[in-house]
């Protein structure tokens, strides 16, 4: 914490809450700006003062990327753009960011399922065994980077790759469910292009039906649990 310092203009503080430094909270929470002023707390009719995010502030692992945003208290879903560490950008609830209801793109969860399963098995390196998409990404890589693997041919033999970044199980996993969401009932994982890689933007849950349609006419794409 020591190399940054308040999101607030002008203050060289370090930050201790949402960005903001211990003054600057503190305005915060008793005006709803941490820049206020004791004058500009509640006007004269008792109203709400208004609230606001500023570009660069953080929430949990959000940087707020957008334009400045204010709203009153009737406001709360306001939209704000915001970007991971990750590299995903999302337009995030207002309410959502000071509730820390939405802190990230999914890979703080990711981390802490693994961290979790670490704790209960020593014995696991990556955390994941036990999770419901651990399986689609092994069979994944045996069928793009395993000769001896039955489907090889209509992979990996014919040049189907996966990409770098999803050969790291925490990370595919994270990708999956930050984008794709849970695995809908009846439906798999299938890529959008069948000529293309396992890699991000060319994968999608599909019925067993809409893979049939999506199968290349010399071989067929396997169905991924």
């Amino acid at each position: 914490m020591t190399d940054r310092t308040c999101s607030v203009d002008g203050c060289d503080s370090p930050p201790i809450a949402r960005g903001w430094c211990t003054r600057c909270y503190q305005r915060w929470q008793r005006r709803g700006d941490p820049l206020a002023s004791p004058a500009a707390g509640r006007g004269c009719g008792g109203s709400t003062p208004t609230r606001f995010v500023t570009v660069g502030q953080r929430f949990g692992r959000w940087v707020v990327t957008g334009p400045e945003v204010r709203i009153s208290r009737y406001r709360r879903a306001a939209p704000v753009k915001c970007s991971c560490p990750r590299g995903k950008e999302k337009v995030v609830g207002f309410s959502d960011l000071f509730s820390g209801k939405s802190q990230s793109c999914g890979c703080l969860r990711g981390e802490a399922i693994g961290q979790k399963n670490r704790e209960a098995n020593p014995a696991i390196t990556h955390g994941l065994t036990g999770h419901e998409l651990f399986y689609t990404w092994q069979g994944i890589l045996k069928r793009c980077q395993n000769p001896a693997n039955k489907d090889y041919p209509n992979y990996g033999g014919r040049g189907i790759t996966v990409c770098a970044e999803w050969r790291d199980v925490a990370a595919f996993i994270t990708w999956i469910e930050a984008n794709l969401g849970p695995r809908p009932a009846g439906m798999s994982l299938d890529r959008v292009n069948p000529d293309g890689n396992y890699e991000p933007g060319n994968v999608r849950w599909a019925t067993a039906l809409q893979q049939r349609h999506n199968r290349r006419s010399s071989a067929g794409n396997a169905t991924l649990s």
